[in-house]
């Protein structure tokens, strides 16, 4: 990224066909939690400790930063940008991004799981 801001190279943001920024898919997954079968309330506050450590501003900056993510909460994202102005372009994008299971719901993991499959198939079609 820094390279290319240090040649020259800036960045757009996709225009939506009704002005503005169009809403693009978010990145990955940062956290997930596997379902437990049995409730042990021990195990599920262990895990939101554990979380809350992932997402706490300072641990969020340095595991965004380390990862060369943009940061999710906006007041994490501010001091990427404010320490990088490369960054800067992005927030629109971030802002206006919408998850990838918005319209498809809980049938998502359906879907990406096709999907794969069939991308696999035609990339090893031979």
């Amino acid at each position: 990224m820094e390279s290319a801001t240090e040649k020259g190279y800036k960045m757009i943001s996709i225009p939506a066909k009704d002005g503005g920024v169009a809403p693009v898919p978010s990145g990955g997954e940062f956290i997930t939690i596997p379902a437990q079968k049995t409730k042990d309330s021990d195990k599920m506050k262990a895990t939101a400790e554990v979380i809350q450590c992932l997402i706490d501003g300072d641990n969020l900056k340095k595991t965004n930063d380390e990862m060369v993510y943009l940061a999710a909460k906006s007041d994490v994202r501010k001091q990427q940008v404010e320490e990088n102005s490369a960054w800067a372009p992005w927030v629109d994008a971030v802002e206006n991004a919408e998850g990838r299971t918005t319209d498809v719901g809980l049938e998502y993991e359906d879907i990406s799981a096709q999907l794969s499959e069939d991308l696999q198939a035609a990339l090893n079609k031979g």
